[in-house]
């Protein structure tokens, strides 16, 4: 090219990068674009039919019409690898398994120091209600049947209210209709 003489059309792709092959390419379309030269001159060097010759002008050129879409001004949003997404989840998952094993710890912990939280019939202190478990004895034993049996206090109640006098001592009645009845107010007979 002689020096001072802008580059125009076709010369300006032996510029750009690609094989010598693209290149040629180029230059036919390009001066078939530019009227240098007809279809027919590029169809027989390129060695392809003009149905052929016209399908790879229209890709080339939606390649470069795509090519120079405005785009929005800046660096393209960084794409996430595709094990991310899982790899995110699962973090999330995790996080939440040990929270919830962390507040079934804490739940044991405050059921072994303060059963009456869990069971409102227990009173504290281990007295009266469904009796608390104790870790150290074995489940069923003796004492937990015997135990689990009973859930209400065994204090007895006359009928005239007092738990002191029997049928025989009573000062309020005379013995007839006289009926004993738990402090849970079930009645039994005499």
């Amino acid at each position: 090219m002689p020096a001072g003489r802008p580059v125009k059309g076709p010369e300006m792709v032996d510029d750009l990068e690609g094989s010598d092959e693209a290149k040629r390419r180029m230059r036919l379309i390009l001066e078939t674009l530019a009227g240098q030269r007809t279809i027919m001159d590029a169809c027989l060097e390129l060695g392809i039919g003009k149905s052929a010759f016209h399908e790879l002008r229209k890709r080339v050129l939606q390649a470069a019409l795509t090519d120079v879409e405005p785009r929005p001004a800046g660096r393209p949003p960084a794409q996430p690898e595709p094990g991310a997404a899982e790899a995110q989840r699962l973090k999330v998952e995790n996080e939440r398994l040990r929270t919830d094993l962390e507040v079934a710890h804490v739940r044991e912990e405050i059921l072994l120091a303060m059963p009456e939280v869990f069971d409102p019939g227990r009173k504290a202190g281990g007295k009266g209600g469904t009796p608390s478990p104790t870790p150290d004895k074995k489940k069923g034993g003796r004492r937990g049947r015997r135990a689990s049996k009973i859930s209400r206090p065994s204090t007895w109640l006359w009928s005239c209210g007092s738990s002191r006098c029997g049928p025989r001592s009573c000062a309020r009645a005379s013995g007839a209709g006289l009926r004993r009845t738990r402090s849970g107010g079930r009645s039994s007979g005499p």
